[in-house]
């Protein structure tokens, strides 16, 4: 049986992520060894929707970084600094790819195009992703993370 780890930006429970614990429970129940390495947890209390998944997240004194992105992505307040977005976004990758490598896969996947290049940094080759966030480039500080975006759709996985 296999080792498959799916990589998520974060775990939440919006669509796409209870796609990915649906795919990663079933896998589980046929034997798999199923893998979610995620920046940081879902955060509700008592919530945890698979049930046979090893989760991974990284280190509670790094989750800042994570914050600091969403909000320069989220908020328009912060617009002045949206210069700053792909410092912290690199910071993450590397966070999140290094994460990835200590979990030992066969098949690792990334499931959004946040994790793509995480993915491929720690040597996976396929990519589901369920959705993009085209939508929100509109907004100025957007504009830095729409070039990260555009590179790496281009790389090479398996979708």
């Amino acid at each position: 049986m296999a080792n498959i780890t799916f990589v998520m930006w974060g775990l939440g429970g919006a669509g796409g992520e209870l796609i990915i614990y649906r795919i990663a429970d079933q896998l589980a129940k046929e034997g798999h060894t199923v893998n979610l390495v995620s920046l940081v947890g879902w955060n509700y209390s008592g919530y945890n929707p698979t049930r046979y998944a090893n989760v991974f997240t990284q280190r509670k004194f790094l989750r800042p970084l994570f914050s600091i992105q969403f909000l320069l992505e989220s908020n328009r307040r912060f617009k002045r600094f949206s210069w700053a977005t792909t410092q912290f976004y690199e910071m993450n990758m590397r966070i999140l790819a290094n994460l990835v490598k200590k979990v030992k896969s066969d098949i690792v996947i990334a499931t959004s195009w946040y994790t793509i290049l995480p993915t491929v940094r720690a040597g996976g080759k396929y990519v589901f992703v369920q959705d993009s966030i085209d939508a929100y480039f509109i907004y100025d500080q957007w504009k830095e993370v729409k070039n990260i975006y555009q590179k790496h759709f281009p790389l090479i996985l398996l979708f």
